[in-house]
This record gives C-alpha cells, sequence and structure tokens, in this order.
C-alpha cells in the first residue's frame, strides 16, 4: 500500500496491526510505527510525522534506524526547523546506508546553519536519481535537489535546472508533500533569478517553511 502511493490506507493498516496479536513480534511496533511517521510526512501532516518519530528513537534494527534517521532529517527540513539535529540526523543516516536524496537533505541543513561553501559542494557532486528508484524517493531527491538551486543561486542555467528538477518531483509522486511544494516553489519562481545575495535569510527562496505552500493554488500541508 505505501510502494503503492495509497497512504491512507497504509497508516491504516499499520495501527491495525499494531493494535493485532502480532504486536507481540520483536521490531513489528517499530516497523508499523515508521509506516504512520513516513505516510504522515507524505501527507504533509510534518508535525504528526515528528511526533511518531519520537517513539522510534531507540530503534537497533540497522535498515529501519536508517529510514527513521533519515526521515526525521527529511521532516525537520521541510519545517525549515532545527538544522542542527537534522544535519546530526542525516550524518548518522548516511553513515548507514548514503542515498542521493540524503545528500541534498544534508545539503539544505548545512546552508541553514550557515556551511554554505560545504552545501553547495554537496550539491554539485550529488549523483542523479536512478530510474529504479521508487516514486516518493524519486520525487524527494528532485525536489530537494531544485529546491536548493533554487534557494542558493542566481545563475540562469541554475534556475532552469532548478525548474526542471522541481517539475520531476511534481510529476514523480502526484499528491504527497513533495509534489505540492514543487508546485508551490513553481508557481512563485522567477524567470530569471535576481541578483545573488549574501544574506539569505532575507531572501524569499531561502526557506522550505510550509506557508510556500499556499501559492499557485496548491492546497496546505
Amino acid at each position: 500500500l505505501l510502494a503503492a502511493g495509497r497512504l491512507g490506507e497504509a497508516r491504516a493498516a499499520a495501527e491495525a496491526l499494531a493494535k493485532s496479536w502480532l504486536r507481540v513480534v520483536p521490531g513489528l511496533r517499530d516497523g508499523v510505527g515508521y509506516v504512520v511517521a513516513v505516510t504522515r510526512h507524505l501527507d504533509g501532516d510534518l508535525d504528526g510525522a515528528i511526533t511518531a518519530l519520537r517513539s522510534l528513537a531507540e530503534v537497533r534494527d540497522r535498515e529501519l534506524r536508517y529510514a527513521v534517521r533519515s526521515l526525521e532529517a527529511a521532516t525537520l527540513v521541510l519545517l525549515d526547523r532545527d538544522p542542527a539535529r537534522a544535519l546530526l540526523a542525516i550524518e548518522e543516516a548516511r553513515a548507514i546506508a548514503p542515498r542521493p536524496e540524503d545528500v541534498l537533505v544534508e545539503a539544505h541543513a548545512l546552508r541553514s546553519i550557515g556551511r554554505i561553501a560545504a552545501a553547495d559542494a554537496l550539491v554539485r557532486d550529488a549523483p542523479p536519481v536512478e530510474a529504479a528508484t521508487e516514486p516518493a524517493l524519486a520525487a524527494a531527491a528532485s525536489f530537494f535537489r531544485g529546491a536548493y538551486l533554487l534557494r542558493a543561486s542566481a545563475d540562469p542555467t541554475s534556475l532552469a535546472a532548478a525548474r526542471a528538477a522541481l517539475e520531476s518531483a511534481e510529476q514523480a509522486a502526484p499528491g504527497t508533500i513533495y509534489a505540492r511544494r514543487a508546485e508551490a516553489l513553481l508557481a512563485s519562481a522567477p524567470a530569471s533569478t535576481p541578483e545573488a545575495r549574501d544574506d539569505d535569510a532575507d531572501d524569499p527562496r531561502s526557506s522550505l517553511a510550509p506557508q510556500m505552500i499556499g501559492r499557485g493554488g496548491s492546497r496546505p500541508p
């Protein structure tokens, strides 16, 4: 259900499983807890995702811990909240199993704490998304790349690349938070970028916070 993008059904199934007799199976509660968190994230309920992730702080399974820490970092970046914590989470995730979208999430966290050169280098060297990547992950990678290029660059070539990445995110997983945020950024992106500014905090392109969703007819998260 989750892989098919049927997020509400996946969450309901996970919650039902957590209440069944199978909850005694080791690791099952952590697994269904992650499904609840990731479906809330993809639906745009980012605070709900953070709440669900709090119960998974002590996950022992290596693969699930990767998924939990990666999701935590991506959620905090989308919330534009606590970049230092987001950076710690994504560094731990990348130490377990690096993926293209993780590199891009780390770049956003680095830029938010002022490590701009390191962030720019990560985006420049980030590998492309593989064709076989599942839709939600492909949308995340494309969104974070496009949002970063739009946020950081005044070069017309980078703006074109940003728009292409955001269009890919919009198409990869329709209805998810990444498609909706990509739509909002595309609607508000300038036809040509203004002159680069040092004061990134005052640049309207600098934030990925939820208020951007309201532009371009997108529904709120």
